[in-house]
């Protein structure tokens, strides 16, 4: 009798069984203990006195993935135990085998079971002999509970226990050092004062150690804070998602971290794909993800490196990216394949210490990943490629809503819309410089006829200077004319044009922008203005 049949139950006989198989139940239970077998929910089967499948309930089939035949079948519906530890057992080591052999109950033995299609699942055993009213053995009947869920449990809390470790092991660390530097150099200042002397050089040295120690500190609490806050937004379900342009969220973060590589003299450049990458991903979320990936890449960076990060999508996958390369990054493979395990700075004391940081900043930035539907690749350089991070995040489809039944008409191209709030105050508060001219592209240059007040900031030039004049008075002996000249082509095709270019302010100092010129046409759908936004980038950022 297989199960696929009626619930089998430990009274069935199989053609030939044995007389210490038929006697030892009662015909009159039969139907009770097969009901008894149905009713319960986890896998259970019993055998003979040699250990050959006599019964078996819906629950084991459904584990052993088949309804093995009775009576054909030994020691249970298994293709393989294995031990714990992954160690195969041989038959006799079974724990049904092993109650059997021994004539009392296997109980609570964790056994990994494969079954037919190859998955492997880990098993409590429960092995119980039993016998007719004379003693004599009859066979076993076996109970497996599964503790795949008591096993993810228990591996959650030994890496919680590890995480605590490593956290308690990382902050004592960090912490301890710069307060013993802080109460050091106090003491030593405060000693200085009671003699009554006058702080010199080196004195003063002190309390720029003690703000660097400061410093460190507040660095080490908003590493801890902002993990901790990545986790709980990873946690926390997620609504629906906004849209991130990634060549903005890169550059603005390019500006923040500039600095910083500009003081360890650490090189870096910003590589885009044309037209608009954008992911489905909060823009904070993208900024503080990619603000830690590059403050930990600069911690391991060597003086005179480069760091680059490109930006684009992979549209056949949904997928949009900002891979940043570090060539010459001074972490080991193995040692910079640990950074997504949070607190993994406790574990490079042989390589980090007097590092700062807690090996925090790119778990916390795999964390926002993950947390978003996105993911965090680290690249540990082998086989001729540079070592770097990849931030891959969703894609975002942004896709006009279908219009109302009774929606009023579109208004006709070139038809300007009729503004409701002031829009030359919008202008003016935007940070982005705004710069509109008449659309004569010939010599000497198409006039300006508006400049907002980031142009002024930016410039140095005020507006009453540069009405009635030529966009070109910025440009300067560094200015690509091969980018300018494709710009022009663009324009007089009534297309948008997008550039990267070097412009000079009015006192001589270079600066870099994005530009995007936009033709502005009149009711009659002729070109009558072009409007140029235009957003400052770092000075280490080259156009491709």
């Amino acid at each position: 009798m297989s199960c696929a049949s009626p619930v089998p139950c430990p009274t069935h006989l199989a053609p030939g069984g044995d007389a210490a198989s038929g006697p030892g139940f009662d015909q009159e239970l039969a139907p009770q203990l097969a009901h008894l077998f149905a009713a319960i929910s986890q896998p259970l089967f019993a055998t003979d006195r040699e250990g050959w499948l006599t019964a078996y309930n819906p629950a084991a089939a459904e584990l052993w993935g088949w309804s093995p035949p009775l009576r054909a079948t030994r020691w249970c519906g298994s293709e393989a135990i294995f031990a714990a530890d992954g160690q195969l057992l041989a038959p006799e080591q079974y724990p049904v085998a092993r109650a059997l052999a021994e004539g009392q109950p296997i109980r609570g033995v964790d056994i990994v079971v494969r079954r037919r299609d190859g998955a492997r699942l880990p098993l409590s055993a429960h092995a119980c002999p039993f016998r007719d009213a004379a003693g004599a053995l009859l066979g076993a009947v076996v109970l497996l509970l599964d503790t795949s869920g008591q096993r993810q449990a228990e591996a959650r809390a030994r890496a919680a226990a590890i995480a605590k470790t490593r956290f308690l092991s990382a902050m004592s660390h960090e912490l301890r050092t710069p307060i013993h530097g802080i109460l050091g150099l106090s003491e030593l200042l405060a000693a200085t004062a009671a003699e009554g002397k006058r702080l010199g050089a080196e004195e003063l040295s002190w309390i720029e150690d003690i703000r660097a120690s400061g410093q460190h500190l507040l660095g080490l609490v908003d590493d801890a804070i902002n993990f901790a806050q990545a986790s709980v937004a990873a946690a926390r379900p997620q609504g629906p998602r906004r849209s991130t342009l990634l060549g903005k969220t890169v550059s603005d973060v390019a500006s923040t971290v500039q600095p910083a590589f500009a003081r360890r003299g650490v090189g870096l450049t910003l590589r885009g794909t044309a037209g608009a990458a954008s992911a489905a991903l909060d823009p904070a979320a993208a900024r503080q993800a990619l603000l830690g990936v590059l403050r930990e890449a600069l911690r391991h960076m060597p003086e005179g490196g480069q760091v680059t990060m490109e930006w684009g999508v992979a549209a056949e996958k949904g997928i949009a990216f900002v891979h940043v390369a570090c060539p010459g990054l001074t972490l080991p493979p193995d040692l910079l394949a640990d950074l997504d395990t949070p607190f993994a700075g406790a574990d490079r004391d042989t390589y980090a210490r007097g590092l700062e940081g807690m090996g925090l900043s790119v778990a916390s930035a795999g964390e926002l990943l993950r947390g978003h539907g996105g993911q965090l690749l680290i690249q540990a350089g082998r086989e001729g490629a540079a070592p770097g991070f990849h931030l891959a995040m969703p894609m975002a489809f942004d896709a006009a809503p279908p219009p109302a039944a009774h929606a009023p008409p579109a208004p006709r191209p070139g038809t300007p819309a009729r503004a409701s709030f002031p829009l030359d105050q919008v202008m003016a508060a935007t940070q982005d410089i705004i710069l509109v001219t008449a659309a004569d592209l010939d010599t000497p240059g198409p006039t300006i006829v508006y400049v907002n007040p980031a142009f002024t900031e930016m410039t140095g030039y005020p507006a009453e200077e540069v009405l009635g004049r030529s966009p070109r008075l910025l440009q300067g002996p560094g200015t690509d004319q091969e980018v300018l000249r494709r710009v022009s082509e663009e324009l007089r095709a009534g297309r948008i044009a997008q550039a990267t270019v070097l412009n000079y302010r009015r006192d001589g100092v270079p600066y870099w922008i994005e530009m995007r010129i936009v033709p502005l046409r009149d009711r009659r759908g002729t070109i009558s203005h072009f409007a140029a936004i235009e957003r400052v980038v770092p000075p280490v950022v080259m156009p491709a």
